[in-house]
């Protein structure tokens, strides 16, 4: 777990500002490897994360505040993705699947193995948006303020990232993660 001596500002603050913090470690870590698709590049960008909650003290109050803080910092502390990795289309060999009514078809369960190493052929507007959603139970609101984006956007990238894993899963490509 995280020593909380090592930021520096953690003496200053409040045990219950502490905890707020300490407690939201598990979710940034989640997210940021999601999105990163690196344990260890997680592990590189949670201390400065960590110690950038600490420095704004004070700034939020209620606990849905601090975690979308900290949720905005985990984003902006990772590396910017190239061109290609920021992309929003299909991965290479996956043809887009016309939409059709849900229906509950058995064939179409997958482990979590599965969908894990389907999510890291996406995109990381993609990524960013099915961890923040998914992973972290973030409303379309708070996704929106996290992402810096309108409702509608945030919206319409979550639709999409879905689209796409769901295109991944059922197309050959995805049959390779079963």
């Amino acid at each position: 777990m995280v020593d909380a001596g090592a930021y520096e500002g953690v003496g200053r603050l409040t045990d219950d500002r502490r905890r707020r913090v300490f407690g939201e470690f598990d979710l940034l870590y989640s997210v940021a490897t999601l999105i990163t698709g690196s344990r260890a590049e997680a592990k590189r960008v949670l201390p400065a994360v960590m110690k950038a909650a600490f420095r704004d003290r004070g700034t939020v109050q209620s606990d849905d505040g601090v975690r979308l803080r900290l949720l905005k910092l985990v984003l902006a502390e990772l590396p910017a993705p190239s061109a290609e990795e920021w992309s929003s289309s299909h991965p290479a060999g996956v043809q887009k699947t016309p939409r059709v009514a849900p229906v509950a078809d058995p064939s179409l369960q997958f482990t979590a193995v599965a969908v894990r190493k389907a999510i890291f052929t996406l995109g990381r507007m993609h990524r960013e948006a099915l961890a923040l959603a998914d992973v972290a139970a973030l409303s379309y609101d708070e996704l929106a303020t996290v992402l810096g984006v309108s409702r509608c956007e945030a919206k319409d990238r979550l639709h999409a990232a879905r689209a796409v894993l769901k295109d991944v899963l059922t197309s050959g490509v995805g049959a390779r993660f079963a």
